[in-house]
């Protein structure tokens, strides 16, 4: 990136000269930033990429290319179009090293730029492929123009390492997802069926000798099927977001609450009035902060009761969820858990804000304003139009 700054400072510099071409190259710099930092669609920005690098330069073609010499991009629709010689047959040995470019000639009597990719360090190879730009006979690119493509090189190295990121993030985050669902699974439906087969065959040993106690048996066993069911069903609704679609808030919430009174013996207050207007990546974000504190309450709090409510008052809609466990200094805490984090970084991306209030002995409260959905225009009276 030092190279781009440094570019992009020469070219602003020669800007009160008038040179057009340093303009244009400031333009398709700025634009090319903001694209990368956009974080688009990868082979949008990389064609974008070509197509700011052709228009800012004295090339008629501009191509991206994988190390392997497969095209990524390229600044018009038929890369290879009047050219006698495509690109992409350019030997290994004519590669340039990094942070410089190589000008090869061609048959027809034009030139051949081809100028590195890099990655930094961190995204474990080094190698992005090529930026090769194609120049008609007679036109022969300076160093300063050089220089500009190597900085669009740059950008698309750039481009290339955060898509190389945000799947490694999305692979992490599933590995973690399946991570969590695997303990719930032990730690809730597995352990729930444990309970029914021992239920089921004390129920089976006594049914003649002990019809007490086979009744018994079977009024445990059907509790915990029922408690494995609700379990199930709040897995389910943590694995399939458009749940949230087909049952609302209020239904995911207490399916949720179902589910802590029958695996942690949790005393859960559900207040949970009318379904709020929430727009659904809103009302996503609701229901992964509650998730997150009642996880909170059954891993940390040690407590005996929980109240969770829902309401929403004119434009704003209101979740709270607290409990009477062991509480805890939240400025001994200073910036809170990695758990309560993730709620804070929820609720501002939803455009909400999230409290956290708490004392040792006293229980903690975790209340997230969130705003509401505009009303949905009414719909035309039937006839008003004619009116």
């Amino acid at each position: 990136m030092g190279r781009l700054w440094t570019r992009l400072a020469s070219a602003l510099l020669t800007l009160d000269a008038g040179d057009e071409a340093a303009r244009r190259e400031v333009v398709a710099l700025r634009r090319a930033a903001g694209r990368v930092a956009l974080g688009d669609d990868l082979n949008a920005t990389l064609a974008d990429l070509t197509t700011q690098a052709c228009a800012a330069s004295t090339a008629a073609q501009v191509t991206l290319h994988a190390p392997d010499g497969t095209l990524r991009a390229s600044s018009v629709s038929d890369p290879w179009e009047g050219a006698t010689e495509p690109p992409s047959s350019t030997p290994d040995a004519a590669l340039p090293q990094p942070g410089e470019a190589n000008v090869l000639p061609l048959p027809d009597g034009g030139l051949l730029a081809v100028l590195p990719v890099s990655l930094p360090a961190s995204a474990g190879t080094l190698e992005g492929g090529t930026l090769r730009a194609r120049y008609r006979p007679g036109v022969r690119p300076g160093e300063d123009e050089l220089a500009f493509l190597l900085s669009i090189a740059d950008h698309a190295g750039t481009a290339l390492h955060a898509a190389q990121l945000i799947e490694r993030a999305g692979a992490r985050a599933g590995e973690q997802e399946r991570a969590r669902l695997a303990r719930e699974l032990h730690d809730s439906v597995a352990q729930a069926l444990y309970g029914i087969t021992l239920g089921a065959k004390t129920a089976r040993a006594t049914l003649e000798r002990d019809p007490a106690r086979t009744l018994q048996s079977l009024d445990y066993t059907i509790r915990l099927a029922e408690g494995g069911v609700s379990e199930m069903k709040a897995l389910l609704f943590s694995l399939r977001p458009d749940a949230l679609e087909e049952g609302g808030l209020t239904a995911a919430l207490t399916q949720h609450a179902h589910a802590l009174e029958a695996r942690h013996g949790l005393r859960v207050h559900a207040e949970l009035r009318r379904e709020p207007d929430l727009a659904p990546d809103v009302q996503a974000a609701a229901y992964r902060v509650a998730q997150e504190a009642l996880h909170n309450v059954v891993k940390h709090a040690r407590a005996a009761q929980v109240w969770v409510s829902l309401a929403q008052d004119g434009p704003l809609v209101t979740l709270t969820v607290r409990d009477d466990g062991r509480g805890f200094d939240p400025q001994a805490q200073g910036r809170g858990t990695l758990g309560q984090r993730s709620m804070r970084e929820r609720a501002a991306g939803a455009g909400g804000t999230l409290t956290v209030q708490s004392e040792p002995g006293e229980g903690t409260t975790v209340t997230l304003t969130l705003p509401a959905a505009p009303p949905a225009p009414p719909l035309p009276t039937p006839g008003a139009e004619g009116a």
